[in-house]
């Protein structure tokens, strides 16, 4: 828990990320799950810029679920 608190900004915070998996998350999805959602933030900002869509945080949700 060290690591989440004491980071210095969100590359530090990325780079620790495979030391957070203490939650018996599978391997394989706790690896993928940070470049998951930004993937599916930057789809959703694409949308809102570019297609002038609305953010949802429920779809949001849901979409990095069904990423994943």
């Amino acid at each position: 828990m060290e690591l989440v608190t004491h980071n210095n900004g969100n590359g530090s915070f990325l780079v620790n990320w495979p030391r957070l998996n203490n939650r018996g998350l599978s391997e394989a999805t706790w690896s993928i799950l940070p470049y998951t959602v930004l993937w599916v933030l930057w789809c959703i900002r694409n949308q809102v810029v570019f297609e002038n869509g609305t953010f949802n945080l429920d779809s949001a949700v849901k979409q990095i679920k069904f990423t994943l």
